[in-house]
Order: structure tokens, then C-alpha cells, then sequence
């Protein structure tokens, strides 16, 4: 009576005692649920003791098998566990058809702690959940996805546990496995549910081998990264980097397509220089579906970079590698991002059957991360063909997925690419707080491009609601940012705008010069949808300052762009 439900389960965790009954006329033994378990406990024999205290090693639910590896007595594992069930000291646990599952009881659990752990035991858990982290099951996983990832994603606790218990023992090949099967876990699922700092200790741990220290750091990097802890990912990956020269062409190959994946939000030029020599690499070692990875890491790059054109030359020549190597996430990516290329020149019936394309994939393959990027792309897509019912509810579900995995970095997006449909939409004052929102979220977690895009965003609403100062500063600040980070397509949009506020302040000829560099970069980026709406932006402009001339050749310009970038077919 004295603790209300919410007060309860906060001190739940506490302490078994906490649970001490008020009733004074409850034999002792009844009085907690330490008691209780204690008292079960006397009752028990060595070798149920013994048992009990090695299936204590588990850290969450296991299977009949695992108990056999772990446990070890004269009593056979299976007729233990009966007697533990009977004696409710064990429950059934969610599982499936194939593999029941069992737990200990958390009383239980505690209790059997308390009673010291069983070194021998510990080792046997360790090499059970090492399995988990097979290299062949690992690359199988990464490439297609599979049934596995369900029992690498129970296992996540007990994968925790065993790495930092193998840590501590100096058991380097058992801290590895379970390291690195919660980084495939993480690159999967999202980065929430991998272990950066297990990786970070397996990348510590003397006599370690420089290829797998540089995997480690690289893996750590990019968890990192997804977590948005940007400064702390920069120095393992600036780790990685280092231990090019100590490592196999091959492995170092793999290991910076990686590091420019994870570079690509901060330093999207650094990221691309490092795809490049990664490719070499990879043709230097004769390993071919490795070039095809770093070709559509490249493309990527290119594309953020705003060079349209390479970016569709770099998919197109990567995707039958792909392909014929049975790499599903790589090839629905790349998928993907053909479709944003062609939704960008204007082909959204193209663009839409290739995104549902791609989300199928990767649903099978049971990437989220995935998912929720291709849904990102598939509202903004979905809000053009002016259905905003339907991409609000494809944006929740890319969030929800987002924030599920604990990608800030795809959150950050995401909420970037919605704050800025409300803008460009019509909601005109009531976008600031979205916008406001997603621009802090791009600057916590160090992603430069969608910061200056959002700025941008910013700047655009003030100079549409007469803001003028204000719009001035937030635009110039995204042009110069966006001309150092190498974004010309960026730096062209916004060039555009920055030329209509010097327009409406009458100071004609720097909105000109503003203008006509902004079309410059845009038609260099092969942006063909940027740069209509630019010449129809420089067309108004030069009407609003009585040049009919000039209006009618710029829309004339704008019409033939439009004409250009409107083919489109639903294949």
C-alpha cells in the first residue's frame, strides 16, 4: 500500500529484499523472494547446486544444447533441468518451434551469483557462444541477411557477457567472435544493439593480429558513427587508417569501403579518396565482388558530391557484380540509390518501382537500417506524387524503425528529409520547429551535409516570409559551407536563393552573379530538377526588374530542362 505500481518496478531492480512481505504472520522463509530461492536452494543436492550455478553463467535465455555445453555433472544435463523445472527454479522462455528455450528464474539468477562463478563453466559459455561469431556464418549474414540474425539478436546479452569475460581471461579468439558477431548484429539491426567499446577492447588487447585490429577499429568506427558518437568514431576509424600498411591488400580493402561509409556524413571528400584507394586494393588482390562494394561506395560519394552523372555510372557498373555475387543488401542499395538518382532527374515511376523493389529485398534480408532509409526516400518520393497521407505513415515507420536500431544518424536524416517536405510543402511558419529540431539533431551527430541542407531550409523560410536579414545570414553560411565540403549541388540550390534575396533588396547584379554560378553547378551536378526550379527562380527575378527578354529565355531554358529530365516509364 505504501508504493504505487510505477514506484514498484523502479525499485524492482534494486533488490530481491525489496520484495520483503509486510505479513508478520508468513513463515520466515516466505518473507522475500532471497528467502524463497534460499530455501529451494537447501533443498537441492551437490550436483543441483553445481548445475544451477553453471546455467548462472547465461546471461538470458538458452537452449537444451547450450545447457549441455555449459553444464557439467554427473547428473545428465537433461534430467537436471527437469528437476530444476520442477522445482520452479527454471522456466520455458519465448523461442520457436525448432529450439524450446529455458531461463533461470531473475531470483534465481541473483541468488546463484551470489554464490561465486565457476571458471570452467564460464569458458565452456564463452566457446558456446563463440559460434555465434564464425566468419562464414558472419559473411553469409552481412551479404543476405538470414534466419540467424534472430539468434544473434537473443543472444545479444549473452554475446556481451562472454566477450568481456574472454577479455578478461585474455581469451582473444573467444572476445573476436562474440566482438564481431554483435558488429554484424549492429551493421544489421542497427547500432544499438552492437558493442562499440567491445570492439575497442578487442582492438586494445595486446598480440592482437594488425588485420583483425584494423577490422576491429573499423567496425567500432562505424557503430560509433551510427550512435552519433562523432568524435570518438573519428578516432577509431583515424586508428584503422593507420594499420593500412601492416595489413593484406584484401582485408584493408574491405576495411576502408567500411571507413568511407562511415565517413561519408562528416567528410564526404575524405570518404571518397578512401573508396578510390579501396577499389585499387580490391583489383590489385584480383577480388572482384570487393570492387563491385567499392564502386557503389564511390558512386555514393559522387553523388553526395553532387556529380549526378558518375554516380549512375558507378551503380550501373557495379550492380551485375553484385548480382551475380548474391549480394542482396548491397544490390538493394544500390537499387536504392539509382532511384533517388532518377527521382531527381524527374523519373518517378522509375524511381518508385525500383525503391519497392529494393524494400523488398531488404525486408527478406532483415536489414532495418535499410528499411528505413529506402522509406525515407519512398515518402519524399510518395509527397511529389502529392499523396501526403501516405508518406506521413511511410516516415513514421522509417523513424520508428531509425530509432528502434539507435542509428542517430539515419534519425537525424530522416527527420531532415521531413522537416524539409513541410517547408517546401506549404506549412510555411509552423516548419521552423521541425526544421529547428532536425538541424540540432544533424549538428549532435556530425552529419555536415544534411546541417548546411537544413540551413539552407532555414534561410529559404525566412526570405519566403520576408525575414531578410536573417535569411542572408543563414544562406551565406550554407553556400560558403557547402563550397568547403566539395557539395555542389548544395552550394547551387542555395546560391540560387541567396541570388533572389539580393534581388528583392534590389542589388541586381550580385543576384545575377548569385544565379548564374548557381546554374552552372547544377547543370555540372546534372541536377535537372534543382536547376529548373533555378531558371524559373532567375526568370522571375529578371520579370520582377522589367527584363521580359531575358524572363522568357530563362523559361524557355527551364522548359527544355524540364522536357530533358521527364522521361520516365514504370520499368
Amino acid at each position: 500500500d505504501l508504493l504505487d505500481g510505477a514506484s514498484l518496478l523502479a525499485r524492482l531492480g534494486r533488490s530481491l529484499d525489496m520484495l520483503q512481505s509486510a505479513r508478520r504472520d508468513r513463515p520466515t522463509r516466505h518473507g522475500s523472494l532471497r528467502a524463497t530461492v534460499a530455501s529451494s536452494w537447501s533443498l537441492l543436492g551437490e550436483d543441483e547446486r553445481l548445475g544451477l550455478r553453471q546455467l548462472g553463467t547465461f546471461a538470458g535465455t538458452f537452449s537444451v544444447d547450450d545447457a549441455e555445453v555449459v553444464v557439467q555433472t554427473s547428473t545428465s544435463t537433461l534430467t537436471l533441468l527437469r528437476r530444476l523445472r520442477d522445482r520452479s527454479l527454471l522456466r520455458p522462455a519465448p523461442g520457436d518451434e525448432v529450439e524450446p528455450r529455458l531461463a533461470l528464474f531473475r531470483a534465481v539468477r541473483e541468488f546463484v551469483a551470489d554464490q561465486g562463478p565457476v571458471p570452467q563453466a564460464e569458458e565452456r559459455h564463452g566457446a558456446c557462444l563463440a559460434r555465434l561469431g564464425e566468419r562464414s556464418l558472419l559473411v553469409r549474414l552481412g551479404a543476405r541477411g538470414g534466419k540467424e540474425l534472430v539468434q544473434l539478436q537473443r543472444a545479444r546479452g549473452d554475446l556481451r557477457l562472454a566477450g568481456r569475460r574472454a577479455a578478461k581471461r585474455g581469451d582473444v579468439d573467444v572476445l573476436a567472435r562474440c566482438a564481431l558477431a554483435l558488429a554484424t548484429l549492429g551493421d544489421l539491426r542497427g547500432p544499438s544493439l552492437g558493442d562499440p567499446d567491445l570492439l575497442v577492447t578487442l582492438a586494445s588487447a595486446p598480440g592482437v593480429d594488425p588485420a583483425l585490429r584494423m577490422t576491429a577499429w573499423t567496425e567500432a568506427g562505424a557503430l560509433l558513427s551510427g550512435l552519433g558518437r562523432g568524435a570518438e568514431a573519428g578516432r577509431a576509424l583515424e586508428a584503422a587508417e593507420s594499420l593500412m600498411d601492416q595489413v593484406p591488400s584484401s582485408v584493408t580493402a574491405g576495411n576502408l569501403v567500411h571507413v568511407a561509409y562511415a565517413r561519408a556524413g562528416a567528410t564526404p571528400e575524405r570518404a571518397r579518396a578512401l573508396a578510390r584507394k579501396a577499389m585499387h586494393l580490391a583489383e590489385s588482390a584480383g577480388a572482384e565482388t570487393l570492387v563491385a562494394v567499392a564502386r557503389t561506395r564511390i558512386a555514393s560519394l559522387d553523388h553526395a558530391l553532387g556529380d549526378g552523372r558518375a554516380a549512375e555510372a558507378g551503380y550501373s557498373e557495379a550492380l551485375p557484380g553484385l548480382q551475380a555475387a548474391g549480394l542482396l543488401r548491397e544490390e538493394a542499395r544500390t537499387l536504392g540509390a539509382l532511384a533517388e538518382l532518377h527521382e531527381e532527374r524527374g523519373r518517378p515511376l522509375r524511381a518508385r518501382t525500383m525503391l519497392e523493389q529494393a524494400l523488398a529485398v531488404q525486408r527478406e534480408v532483415g536489414d532495418r537500417r535499410a528499411q528505413a532509409s529506402l522509406l525515407d526516400t519512398l515518402a519524399a518520393l510518395t509527397i511529389e506524387l502529392e499523396d501526403r497521407p501516405a508518406a506521413e505513415e511511410m516516415w513514421t515507420e522509417a523513424a520508428d524503425l531509425a530509432r528502434d536500431a539507435g542509428d542517430r544518424q539515419l534519425e537525424a536524416r530522416i527527420s531532415a528529409h521531413r522537416a524539409v517536405s513541410d517547408r517546401r510543402y506549404g506549412f510555411g511558419e509552423q516548419s521552423r520547429g521541425r526544421l529547428l529540431d532536425a538541424l540540432a539533431l544533424a549538428r549532435e551527430v556530425g552529419d555536415a551535409r544534411e546541417e548546411l541542407r537544413l540551413l539552407g531550409e532555414m534561410g529559404e523560410l525566412d526570405l519566403e516570409l520576408g525575414h531578410l536579414p536573417a535569411a542572408r545570414s543563414s544562406l551565406v553560411r550554407t553556400v560558403q559551407g557547402a563550397e568547403r565540403l566539395g557539395a555542389a549541388d548544395l552550394e547551387g540550390v542555395y546560391r540560387g536563393a541567396l541570388g533572389e534575396l539580393f534581388a528583392t533588396e534590389g542589388q541586381m547584379e550580385p543576384a545575377r552573379v548569385q544565379l548564374e554560378r548557381g546554374r552552372e553547378l547544377l547543370a555540372g551536378a546534372h541536377r535537372r530538377l534543382d536547376l529548373v526550379s533555378l531558371l524559373t527562380r532567375h526568370a522571375e527575378v529578371e520579370a520582377a526588374a522589367g527584363n521580359e527578354n531575358a524572363a522568357e529565355r530563362l523559361l524557355g531554358a527551364a522548359a527544355e530542362a524540364a522536357e530533358l529530365s521527364m522521361v520516365d516509364s514504370p520499368v
